[in-house]
């Protein structure tokens, strides 16, 4: 691919790595996300990553999507160095996002001339082992990732006083203090007991009442365990494995919010999108 292109690659399919996606470009970069299945996105209407379920996603105006076959069978008759870069690259002129699977990074990565690589995957759950020698410019997530060690800049992804704030190597924040301390945390999640195919009673959006059944795992009704509106729910049809989340209950009053970024994404996303740009000022 071109060298002055500007592409960043996301690892990573959820709500921080759609945040991130979406505010580099709308700043101008070219963006390609990778992705795994086994990730459980509870606020999929949110995610980017989702494209590897429907083919194609859009969140605030922006579309991702997966490369069509008809597009990589046209690339392979056109003998690109591989398929996939020539499809990347085919999207990317159309002002889309391409979700590759996370099984493509290791042999796509190498082609696409990064300027830099964002390492949003979560912390529990790593499918692609990114190195700080991916790209010129990784940035992770504190505490997951340390910088100089895993990447080179990371951003606080914690709720407290640093949210956001892009991190060096060799810097230390002070202790970490919590608005958790202050605030209540509204929002509860609903785990399985069990692992089992998963059926959703409900949709996103929906208040619930306690006791009020959510879905069923192997015909198992799973309730809920308080009032409050569902912000999140793990997808229909989906083998889900014991203690996995199905359900983000928020326990305030019902409103339209459930459909947008939160906050802490975006200013993640803002910190992701600061170190970007910070490292090109001084690069």
């Amino acid at each position: 691919m071109d060298d002055t292109s500007k592409i960043i690659a996301i690892c990573g399919g959820g709500e921080i790595a759609s945040a991130a996606a979406i505010r580099l470009f709308k700043c101008g970069y070219d963006v390609v996300m990778f992705a795994g299945r086994e990730e459980n996105l509870l606020r999929y209407h949110l995610c980017l990553g989702d494209a590897l379920f429907l083919g194609q996603k859009t969140v605030e105006d922006i579309t991702a999507t997966i490369l069509p076959e008809d597009v990589l069978a046209e690339q392979q008759e056109k003998s690109f160095d591989d398929p996939l870069s020539g499809g990347v690259r085919y999207l990317l002129k159309d002002r889309k996002i391409p979700v590759l699977e996370a099984a493509e990074f290791e042999k796509t990565i190498p082609l696409l001339s990064l300027q830099a690589l964002v390492n949003a995957q979560p912390a529990s759950k790593t499918p692609i082992p990114v190195s700080i020698d991916h790209a010129p410019l990784v940035v992770g997530l504190h505490p997951f990732h340390q910088p100089g060690v895993e990447c080179h800049l990371a951003v606080e992804s914690r709720l407290n006083y640093f949210l956001g704030r892009v991190i060096s190597a060799g810097i230390h924040l002070p202790e970490e203090f919590s608005l958790s301390d202050f605030f209540k945390d509204p929002f509860a999640h609903c785990q399985t007991p069990v692992e089992g195919l998963w059926l959703s009673l409900k949709a996103i959006g929906d208040e619930i009442r306690f006791n009020e059944a959510i879905g069923k795992i192997n015909e198992i009704e799973i309730r809920s365990p308080h009032d409050g509106q569902l912000w999140g729910l793990a997808h229909s049809g989906r083998f889900l494995a014991a203690k996995s989340p199905v359900a983000l209950i928020y326990q305030g009053r019902a409103s339209e919010q459930y459909r947008y970024l939160s906050f802490r994404e975006n200013a993640i996303a803002g910190g992701i999108v600061q170190a970007v740009m910070q490292f090109g000022i001084n690069e």
